[in-house]
């Protein structure tokens, strides 16, 4: 546009000055505090909250954090790089519009000196002693870079590396090759708070079978605290979670340990030792066709397709990197010839929805890592017993659906052992446990081949509520490498295995356990040297619900008159549902005072004067006194109008009156709704 053949004139843009200037950085700066608040209200309630639904304990976190496909680990650390520099940025803020308050500016240059610390550390990071601080940022770089098969990328001598155990199990579920959670260790759950600071040499990515490799400690050994466990997790380590990898007995194992309860030391063998046992013998296929039955074979097809599929797992061997674990971990729990026992834990096991429970084998007392080895393969076999595939199958569970841990714990040679159910399963009473006892080991009360003492205990109080002590004349007992079965001395036979004090504690442990799982549970227990262990930990699966309980008074509902149970009454001897109660009363009582008034004369009977009431649902016939002597004087005028013809009484009565009268009313129904009934004068 011009204006007299001249254009306008542009506008000049107004150059802050200095001082102003400074004052739009400073405000800046300050809007950097709120801003970062922002973003870690935002983070932590927000992206956190629906990423980890525990983030505020580190360990949880940090197990989701690396997990395969898990958006968290750019999250994490494009956080942690935004709200230090802005963190920083605000203390800076802070320290330059201040200048006139000393204490405000010592205390923005501390928060500077606070957020630089972080920046630099993550940048060169210093080595402050073995229980040096890592940022998270600095680990997940790390792991990125191992999990993808190179070496750590913050390669400065003095960076306090992590305990390498954790970060390679943590790489596991990164590895290169594709395997995520399923041929890693699920669930584990690293401590972040302060790493061990521990240099160790060579340490190669690991993750499915090409990628995984020892880790040598500084002494050289190969141990769970210090070397890569593929295989192997302590019970103590297995989380409510970890049915895939641990199994259904495991996982209550794991339960009861953090619950701090007695359970004897031990281990988990996982399904990827299974898995990777049958791919390395090349099992795989041939369980699959052999184990694919229907639900209407014969029980012989299930016995033939199991010895085939043992003896394929008897001919097997154990791979040489699990074998190495597995001897790792027998020597923790004391190696040599200590004796362990050997029990199953499978995927579909020891389940709330389902029984699985005894479909595989244990073994028990096995001595030397030989027998050890052995045992874990008949247990791996043992999930294709007959009865444990009829019962899958019966299920609806698939052949490929199912795999199995194994759990090995030091041997409890109990001298007493037994099940405790934490509910009574005959009234479904939540406040009443039902322990089986039996002298030996407890594998043979499981299997039901030794008759057991029987208790019901009131766990709120310990009292011993019934007992039936059995004649137990065998019991199980360890040999030098097993068990056998020996008779029970004369003096033991009838003898109780658990006095009321001993019940009182079992039912005691039986209580603080369903607390723990919030469910009953059936529990597997065992006594040696006076002290009690607990092997096993289930839901149960079928319960009734709670039953009432047994009346023990019997209040009536009218104080005064007389009770009894004849005429009518004789045919009601179950108790009547309310229903029927409240139908009967009212018409009983009209009908029998219409009655004896007809035959004895008005005002025989009032209102009131006869009811037909149930007390603790049992049906009663009730008369106030004096109406009772009345009606019994009268009883020969009654009889003399009963038998003579009067009018309304006798067969008569019934011709003549009452049944024309029924009939009527009938009729008058059937022509009107049901809801209103025709009413005839003196109907």
């Amino acid at each position: 546009m011009s204006v007299a053949g001249g254009r306008l004139p542009r506008r000049r843009r107004t150059a802050l000055s200095e001082s102003q200037h400074s004052d739009v950085v400073r405000i800046c700066l300050l809007a950097a505090g709120p801003l970062s608040s922002l973003l870690y209200v935002v983070f932590t309630d927000g992206i956190a909250a629906s990423q980890w639904p525990g983030y505020r304990r580190t360990e949880q976190m940090v197990s989701e954090l690396f997990a395969v496909g898990s958006p968290a680990r750019d999250v994490l650390v494009t956080f942690g790089w935004i709200y230090t520099v802005l963190f920083t940025a605000f203390g800076l803020g802070v320290w330059s519009s201040v200048r006139g308050n000393r204490a405000l500016r010592i205390g923005a240059g501390l928060l500077m000196a606070y957020g630089l610390w972080n920046i630099m550390g993550a940048l060169f990071p210093l080595r402050l002693g073995d229980d040096a601080s890592i940022p998270m940022h600095i680990v997940a770089t790390n792991i990125q870079a191992r999990a993808h098969g190179r070496r750590d990328v913050l390669r400065c001598r003095r960076v306090p590396r992590p305990d390498a155990d954790l970060l390679d199990r943590l790489a596991r579920d990164v590895c290169p090759h594709g395997y995520g959670r399923v041929h890693g260790s699920p669930g584990t759950e690293p401590r972040l708070g302060h790493w061990r600071a521990h240099q160790h040499r060579g340490i190669p990515a690991v993750g499915c079978r090409p990628c995984r490799g020892a880790v040598e400690t500084d002494d050289g050994g190969r141990h769970q605290g210090g070397s890569v466990m593929t295989y192997v997790r302590d019970l103590g380590d297995v989380q409510p979670g970890d049915i895939a990898g641990a199994g259904g007995k495991a996982v209550g194992l794991g339960g009861l340990i953090r619950a701090g309860l007695p359970v004897p030391p031990g281990f988990v063998l996982t399904t990827n030792a299974y898995a990777d046992f049958v791919a390395e013998n090349n099992l795989g296929q041939a369980v699959q066709e052999l184990a694919g039955l229907s639900p209407e074979e014969s029980p012989q097809e299930y016995e033939h397709a199991s010895a085939l599929i043992r003896t394929l797992f008897s001919k097997g061997s154990i791979p040489a990197d699990i074998e190495a674990e597995l001897k790792a971990a027998y020597e923790q729990l004391g190696g040599g010839e200590t004796a362990v026992s050997v029990r199953s834990s499978a995927t579909a096991e020891d389940l709330a929805s389902a029984s699985f429970a005894g479909q595989q084998e244990s073994y028990l007392n096995i001595r030397g890592l030989d027998a050890l080895a052995t045992a874990v393969i008949n247990c791996w076999a043992s999930l294709w017993t007959a009865r444990a595939m009829a019962y899958r199958a019966r299920a609806g569970v698939l052949p490929d659906q199912v795999r199995l841990a194994v759990v090995i714990q030091q041997m409890v040679e109990a001298d007493a052992a037994g099940v405790m159910f934490t509910a009574n399963p005959a009234n479904g009473r939540r406040d009443q446990a039902v322990i089986s006892a039996a002298w030996g080991l407890g594998e043979a009360v499981v299997s039901g081949q030794v008759t057991t003492d029987d208790l019901t205990v009131d766990t709120e109080t310990g009292k011993v509520l019934t007992r039936q002590t059995a004649d137990k004349d065998v019991m199980t007992v360890p040999t030098e490498n097993g068990t056998a079965e020996e008779k029970v001395a004369e003096a033991r036979r009838r003898a109780p295995v658990l006095d009321d004090a001993a019940a009182a504690e079992v039912a005691g442990y039986g209580r603080r356990i369903a607390d723990h799982f919030g469910a009953p549970q059936d529990i597997e227990w065992a006594r040696a040297g006076g002290r009690f262990f607990l092997l096993q930990s289930r839901p149960i699966t079928a319960l009734p619900e709670p039953a009432a309980d047994t009346p023990t008074e019997w209040p009536v509902p009218y104080p005064k008159g007389l009770y009894f149970r004849a005429s009518i009454v004789e045919h009601m001897p179950e108790p009547l549902s309310p229903l029927f109660a409240d139908l009967i009363d009212g018409s009983v009582s009209r009908s029998l005072s219409a009655l004896m008034n007809q035959a004895l004369g008005p005002g025989s009977l009032r209102d009131g004067d006869v009811h037909f009431p149930t007390v603790n649902g049992y049906a009663y016939y009730y008369y106030r006194t004096w109406p009772m002597l009345r009606m019994t004087g009268r009883t020969l005028p009654a009889m003399r109008a009963l038998f003579g013809g009067k009018a309304h009484m006798g067969v008569a009565g019934w011709r003549d009156y009452s049944h024309p009268r029924y009939e009527r009313i009938i009729k008058d129904w059937s022509v009107s709704p049901p809801a209103e009934p025709a009413r005839r004068p003196g109907s």
